[in-house]
């Protein structure tokens, strides 16, 4: 496993060459670090699948349950642009709207009476352009 740490931003660390379904507790205590100390981690080509993803998370806390009908596992919300159908969605439609209001910034459950301490990304399918997510440090802020 290899940690990369830039030292001219205040925000983000890079893992690679981890294998999380086997992420011994030495190793997740050093994860765990870099994330208290940098907020954003960003693990490349980790190649989990559903339940991976949901067993890594779990180790950082209690999760939140999901109202969504759009997955079977309450631990998940997924997020994407195509319905059930298979369809993409239209920018007018509930999909289209509700996606709308995620692409512009914005603090995940901080309107909740418990906030979240982390949210966990698992990209699945990704655009070739565009797409992209970002973060603001807002301790340095």
């Amino acid at each position: 496993m290899e940690i990369s740490v830039p030292k001219d931003l205040t925000l983000g660390a890079v893992v690679e060459n981890i294998s999380i379904p086997n992420l011994s507790d030495e190793d997740f205590g050093r994860v765990y670090e870099v994330f208290l100390g940098r907020s954003v981690v960003i693990f490349k080509r980790a190649n989990i699948d559903q339940a991976e993803h949901i067993r890594f998370s779990k180790r950082f806390g209690r999760l939140e349950r999901t109202l969504s009908k759009r997955t079977s596992r309450p631990e998940i919300s997924l997020l994407s642009n195509v319905t059930k159908e298979g369809r993409v969605a239209k920018p007018d439609d509930s999909l289209g709207l509700f996606l709308k209001g995620n692409r512009a910034w914005h603090s995940d459950s901080s309107f909740k009476v418990v906030g979240a301490k982390a949210s966990m990304l698992r990209a699945v399918e990704v655009s070739n352009e565009g797409g992209d997510t970002e973060w603001a440090d807002m301790r340095a802020a």
